[in-house]
């Protein structure tokens, strides 16, 4: 099981996602904004505490509700083997 960051969904759902979104969120984290396209990409090297606080802090002020964060953050990727059994329309073992 691998566990997903799901920054980009959530900002796509509440339409909060455009162009300078990244740098925008760069500035309020105090973060370059790569480390933010990171975050985007749902799969970021490393997370601090801190900068997960920050990122939750910054979705209140956009509106988010405070009961939805920050587990609203995370999701769970279903494992590779599962995805490729699910495509087949037959599985013998």
């Amino acid at each position: 099981m691998e566990i997903e960051f799901q920054l980009r969904k959530i900002l796509m759902e509440k339409g909060l996602f455009r162009h300078g979104t990244a740098k925008d969120l760069a500035a309020v984290l105090g973060v370059h904004r790569h480390t933010v396209r990171g975050l985007l990409s749902g799969d970021p090297k490393a997370i601090s505490l801190r900068m997960l606080g920050d990122i939750c802090a910054w979705l209140r002020e956009q509106n988010i509700p405070e009961e939805e964060l920050p587990n609203a953050l995370f999701g769970v990727r279903p494992p590779s083997l599962w995805t490729a059994v699910a495509r087949t329309k037959k599985v013998t073992t």
